[in-house]
């Protein structure tokens, strides 16, 4: 497999698939250790108490996974685990991206975000909704150099991602090079959940945080769902 990835063999050893796996143990541990802690939640208070319901609901999404029985990764039925299919296709030459899984995902067969965390070369997971502490570090990594950071959600004001596009390409040509090597200039995040805990994670982001949209050229087919066209015009696809 390393040389069918063209990878070298350390960073076989610390490909997607790896760190997503690690990521998802830590939060799993997280939801054990506070179920097994007896720290009563009532006495807890504002984010205490907030952090400490998050991993037991974790905890308790584990114990229904494990009497289905589930992976505890892909978070399918072991006939269907597509966890053995995130090392055959690496999607290399993509940007730095951050996964902002909401906790409530976990276990969620239906969530697609975790393809893209275990089977892309530049992206990472992190569990967003207090499970651990790493959601408070992007989120003080953010307020400390927003420039660097693009978040992917429609918000007022977002940019659209056709515009920086073209402005990357410029700057390329500007600089001499070829649009080839007119990749993002930032670290993408994709927060991913429901609109209504996605937009609990962006509240907590900083004022400065910069924000990017994609606006599709046609009506969405995707037809699980109603769209909508106020949907579709914001960006919410």
């Amino acid at each position: 497999p390393i040389v069918a990835t063209g990878l070298g063999e350390a960073a076989w050893r610390n490909r997607p698939s790896v760190r997503y796996r690690a990521q998802v143990d830590a939060a799993l541990a997280a939801g054990q250790a506070a179920r097994v802690s007896g720290q009563d939640l009532m006495a807890l208070s504002g984010p205490d108490r907030s952090r400490h319901r998050a991993r037991l609901w974790v905890a308790a999404r584990q114990a229904s996974a494990d009497e289905t029985p589930m992976c505890h990764h892909c978070w399918f039925k072991p006939k269907f685990c597509l966890c053995a299919l995130f090392d055959r296709r690496l999607a290399t030459g993509a940007p730095e991206i951050v996964i902002c899984l909401h906790h409530t995902e976990l276990f969620r067969g239906s969530n697609s975000a975790k393809i893209l965390a275990a089977a892309c070369l530049g992206a990472r997971l992190q569990v967003f909704g207090g499970v651990d502490d790493g959601d408070r570090a992007l989120v003080d990594a953010i307020a400390r150099d927003p420039g660097q950071y693009l978040v992917l959600y429609p918000a007022k004001g977002a940019r659209e991602a056709s515009e920086l596009r073209d402005e990357w390409r410029r700057r390329a040509r500007a600089a001499g090079g070829g649009e080839e090597g007119a990749g993002p200039q930032a670290t993408i995040v994709v927060v991913d959940g429901t609109w209504a805990t996605v937009r609990n994670v962006v509240r907590q982001l900083p004022a400065a945080t910069r924000f990017v949209r994609v606006r599709p050229p046609a009506r969405s087919l995707f037809t699980s769902r109603s769209q909508g066209e106020a949907r579709e015009a914001e960006g919410r696809v």
